[in-house]
């Protein structure tokens, strides 16, 4: 009686396992049909940052609103920094995108006459 159990436990979770295998293809495949979709050259997108003046700010946020594809791939990019505290990735984050100069105009709550 215990044996028939197992059997059917184990093909059950052969089925489960077998789905799942399905269901992390389809997603892979969808992956790489998405990145191929419409390559566009982003390959020079490195060679903007650090972000040094408002000017190319104000160009990188225009087109972060009107280029779906920029934006996915500067989220990838962002959240691909990681570490293992929020503090030491916020830290990666800002300094990957901005110069010290650029943020001394700059403050979080627009304090002392500084952007927000």
């Amino acid at each position: 009686h215990n044996l028939i159990i197992i059997k059917h436990s184990i093909r059950n979770l052969n089925e489960k396992l077998d789905l799942i295998i399905e269901r992390n293809n389809k997603f892979s495949q969808n992956s790489e049909n998405n990145l191929h979709e419409d390559d566009i050259d982003y390959a020079n997108l490195n060679c903007i940052f650090p972000i040094d003046d408002i000017n190319t700010l104000n160009c990188i946020e225009e087109q972060l609103a009107s280029d779906q594809k920029y934006h996915k791939l500067m989220t990838n990019k962002l959240v691909g920094l990681g570490g293992k505290t929020i503090q030491i990735y916020i830290k990666r984050v800002m300094q990957l995108l901005f110069t010290d100069e650029l943020l001394q105009y700059y403050s979080f709550s627009g304090r002392a006459n500084k952007k927000k």
